[in-house]
């Protein structure tokens, strides 16, 4: 098997562009399995960094309904990421 060159090229937090992509990717997957609600707050939270309490703003729900999708979505994707890792190891 050949080895294959890493990019020059990095992202802004310093990992190749493409394990970057490939992760990105990964992690787009497991979020668009997600409710509705929770795939819009991981997104905003997580991905956008923006705080619970901005989020709650722009939804127009109780910042702590923001950390309840956070922490719901959080074991959705812990799940996801169990059943992945079973099917693989089977």
């Amino acid at each position: 098997m050949p080895v294959q060159e890493i990019p020059e090229e990095e992202s802004s937090i310093g990992i190749p562009d493409a394990a970057y992509e490939m992760i990105k990717e990964g992690i787009d997957e497991l979020i668009a399995k997600l409710p509705e609600r929770q795939r819009e707050v991981i997104t905003l939270c997580v991905l956008n960094d923006l705080s619970p309490a901005v989020v709650a703003q722009r939804l127009q729900i109780k910042e702590e309904s923001v950390k309840r999708y956070i922490k719901a979505a959080a074991n959705n994707l812990k799940k996801s990421i169990n059943e992945s890792s079973e099917e693989v190891t089977a």
